[in-house]
């Protein structure tokens, strides 16, 4: 399956769960940069980013049997708070792993989305590194942040959202 067809059956996914976020145009950044400079405005998305699109997808694509076993994902933040986000609204259980110095704001976002946060590491490699050894030996699924098609689907249909808003879209 090609990408384009993966990211609109996203939008067909996740749509319940997502907002549809603005795109507007900037007027200073136009004016600075002598052109039209539009912006999608994702922080007004659930979690404040466009990683929500991602992690529902990634969690709507599980099977039941995945679901019941539950999610495992590293993070220094706004990855986290979309895994932790998803999990919550289908009812998985979920476990972030985050570096020693993940910023507190992000940690709890995270808690607040009812993840259960683990510190490890010292970054966000090391973090990374413990939720893979944790999802092989407890069978819970890895949401990658960046390695997954699902993921990466989920996070292109913003593209699509920008196309439909703007019939006048100039990419050159």
């Amino acid at each position: 399956m090609n990408l384009q067809q993966e990211i609109v059956n996203a939008a067909d996914r996740i749509h319940p769960h997502i907002r549809e976020t603005y795109f507007d145009r900037s007027f200073s950044f136009s004016e600075l940069l002598n052109g039209n400079v539009w912006f999608k405005l994702e922080n007004n998305q659930v979690t404040g980013s466009f990683k929500a699109r991602g992690a529902l997808n990634k969690l709507l694509s599980l099977t039941d049997t995945e679901k019941n076993m539950g999610v495992v994902s590293a993070s220094t933040g706004n990855h986290g708070a979309a895994v932790a986000y998803a999990a919550g609204e289908l009812n998985i259980k979920c476990t972030i792993y985050v570096p020693n110095d993940a910023p507190p704001a992000k940690l709890s976002n995270m808690k607040n989305f009812g993840a259960r946060v683990e510190t490890f590491g010292n970054d966000c490699v090391e973090a990374e590194k413990r939720a893979r050894d944790v999802s092989v030996s407890t069978g819970e699924t890895y949401v990658s942040p960046y390695n997954d098609r699902y993921v990466i689907a989920g996070q292109g249909l913003w593209v699509f959202e920008i196309a439909s808003q703007c019939d006048h879209l100039d990419t050159s």
